[in-house]
């Protein structure tokens, strides 16, 4: 590694997870480790002179309030608490001090991992649910919805929170929609809340999305495999990715008022189109080029709520489980379909316990052996 400079500075988990048996697998296309958070209608907390929400009970009164009194004062009960899609895609935001009813898996406590919905707290997450849509705070036709249409009933002030954000999801084309509809809207991260059991804290994203890899052919030619990975050093580190990022001075951006922007031709032939991977998201890496002043302060508060408390890692990246593989997305959609029958009221919240036995009868029990086996390997080298 001394030869790649940037790519040294990877964590060590990132590798981790793209070893197998003593072998890195690829080379990371990085991403940012802060991950989703809650975000709220700031504009709507200070019309009903309600404070930003710490815990999980004060999160309810607020989803009660915005769903009941008026927040965005057109005399109407057209609003509700928290944008709630049919696949749960907000539970990342939403349950992440609970650290349940996320289709992750979290150390157990006990040396191993466990399915987020295996989680201690995950019934009383799935209590929340079956109380909140009885009292009205989710949209009723919430298990029809798509992620998209939560971001807008979120951005058309439908709703009042929405859990599955990160701070890339802060874009000036989706502001200017949304300050379109409402010049005074206004938003702000969630802090992690303190679950009933005293955990503070959002899961974090595993780094990296997808990965490079060469031919066993290739390692032939030290040359050729040297070029390759010295182009990918060269694009995560300062300068390289500077260069990506802009382009040529006077030809894809210009500077003014000491402001670099992109010329038409930046935006539409710049060097960003060749780009394959990127600088670690930190600092100013974080920004896009269009981005205003505000949006770069959402930006930067997103990053640093997102990592506050104590931030915890899906153990199971980089490990496989042949059931999993093979079942997954049936026992995924079980889990869903059994979790929104209760939220509806068509199953009792006591058959949560059944729900759990149903899914590990169904293949559930082996892909917990199975990744387990997989975790231990890796822990232990």
């Amino acid at each position: 590694m001394k030869d790649y400079p940037n790519l040294s500075t990877i964590p060590q988990e990132i590798w981790d997870m793209l070893t197998y048996e003593g072998h890195i697998y690829g080379v990371p296309r990085l991403r940012g480790i802060p991950f989703q958070t809650m975000v709220i209608r700031q504009d709507w907390l200070d019309k009903l002179g309600l404070k930003m929400p710490t815990t999980y009970d004060e999160l309810y009164t607020v989803m009660k309030a915005f769903a009941e009194n008026d927040p965005d004062g057109n005399g109407k009960k057209d609003t509700y608490g928290f944008a709630l899609d049919g696949n749960f895609s907000g539970f990342n935001g939403l349950f992440g001090s609970y650290r349940a009813l996320r289709f992750g898996w979290f150390e157990d406590g006990q040396g191993g991992i466990t399915h987020g919905y295996l989680m201690p707290n995950a019934k009383d997450a799935v209590a929340f649910l079956a109380r909140g849509y009885k009292e009205g705070l989710f949209s009723p036709d919430y298990t029809i919805k798509k992620g998209t249409q939560t971001s807008e009933d979120f951005q058309t002030g439908r709703a009042g929170i929405i859990g599955n954000w990160t701070y890339t999801a802060f874009t000036k084309s989706w502001f200017d929609k949304a300050y379109s509809i409402n010049k005074d809207f206004r938003v702000a991260p969630i802090p992690p809340l303190t679950a009933p059991d005293g955990y503070k804290g959002y899961g974090k994203y595993h780094g990296f999305y997808g990965f490079f890899v060469m031919p066993a052919s290739l390692g032939k030619d030290e040359g050729k495999v040297k070029k390759l990975l010295s182009i990918l050093d060269d694009q995560i580190g300062d300068e390289g990715a500077e260069f990506m990022k802009w382009g040529v001075e006077n030809d894809h951006f210009k500077v003014e008022n000491g402001e670099k922007m992109l010329t038409d031709k930046g935006l539409t032939e710049g060097t960003g189109k060749y780009l394959l991977t990127n600088h670690a998201a930190e600092g100013e890496w974080i920004y896009n080029p269009d981005d205003t002043d505000e949006l770069k302060k959402m930006k930067d508060e997103s990053f640093k709520v997102a990592m506050e408390g104590e931030p915890y890692s899906d153990q199971s990246v980089g490990l496989f489980s042949p059931t999993y593989s093979e079942k997954g997305k049936e026992l995924d959609q079980y889990l869903t379909d059994q979790v929104n029958k209760i939220i509806l009221g068509e199953r009792p919240v006591d058959d949560y316990d059944k729900v759990i036995q149903e899914w590990k009868d169904r293949g559930g029990e082996q892909v917990v052996k199975e990744f387990n086996e997989a975790y231990q390997k890796r822990k232990n080298g």
